[in-house]
């Protein structure tokens, strides 16, 4: 007895095609993150400020403490999200050195817009330069 042969469902192809479409459908998804990733270290004030301090972090490192001036007053952080934002990421950058706010200290981290020492703090000396603003200065703890 000869059966007559039964042809299979298509069922098979259609789910390996659907298959085949969700993959597809996913490469725009994986092209965004590919780029998203490698562009988010420029973004991220963490990273620029850790690349910004990084040689001043080898100078201070061992310093218990240092101070922290900048051409932003004082009395602005905690008052001014740009001013506080700097100084804090400045701290955890240069960590574990704490920062104290003034100039009692020996040692005081000079955190500008521009690359010269304000008219205010004229009277410190400056002990190196390391461009973008950023000083290290000593300071009245001598």
């Amino acid at each position: 007895m000869n059966f007559p042969r039964l042809r299979r469902p298509p069922g098979r192809y259609v789910v390996y095609g659907l298959l085949l479409l969700a993959l597809l459908a996913q490469i725009p998804l994986l092209q965004r993150s590919v780029r998203l990733m490698r562009e988010s270290p420029v973004n991220d004030p963490v990273a620029r400020a850790s690349e910004r301090l990084t040689q001043m972090r080898s100078v201070l490192e061992g310093a218990p403490r240092a101070g922290y001036i900048t051409d932003i007053p004082g009395d602005s952080i905690g008052s001014d999200a740009a001013a506080t934002e700097r100084y804090f990421l400045t701290q955890n950058v240069l960590a574990p050195t704490v920062l104290e706010r003034g100039t009692a200290a020996e040692i005081i981290v000079g955190n500008f817009a521009a690359d010269t020492l304000p008219v205010r703090y004229q009277r410190l000396q400056v002990i190196r330069k390391f461009g973008s603003g950023l000083m290290l200065l000593r300071g009245e703890g001598r």
